[in-house]
């Protein structure tokens, strides 16, 4: 609660010890641009959902990579997710998609860990009913 109010009092702002939701926002901001990769991580998923901030995805794109450059996994696997799905402004490319896939499961972010299991089952069959790890 101190922090909350040394913030406030730094903004000029009167200090509650409580954020609200607009100083919530530019704390994150602030984080992220000091290049703590969880407020980057966390910012792209704003400006991904419009919380907070108008929904922007080349905006998310943007923190979600300054995330991913530390190796963030959760920021890996939303790269994964935006490169797949290409929402508005952002153009789909399979190729980067399985990369960050890829990444993220390497790095241990468990859902992408699983879907990465799934797709190389799926590959490796080839559609037929081969064990996994069977040669082709």
């Amino acid at each position: 609660r101190r922090g909350v109010e040394q913030f406030q009092a730094a903004l000029d702002l009167e200090p509650t010890g409580f954020l609200s939701p607009e100083q919530t926002v530019r704390l994150i901001q602030m984080a992220a641009v000091d290049g703590d990769a969880i407020a980057q991580d966390r910012l792209g998923i704003m400006y991904a959902k419009g919380v907070g901030v108008p929904q922007n995805y080349v905006r998310a794109e943007k923190w979600f990579i300054k995330a991913a450059n530390q190796r963030y996994p959760d920021a890996l696997y939303n790269l994964y997710i935006l490169y797949r799905v290409g929402p508005n402004g952002i153009e789909p490319d399979e190729a980067k998609a399985g990369s960050y896939a890829a990444q993220a499961s390497a790095a241990g972010y468990q859902p992408a860990h699983c879907e990465l299991i799934d797709l190389l089952r799926q590959a490796d069959s080839g559609g037929h009913d081969r064990p996994v790890g069977a040669r082709r």
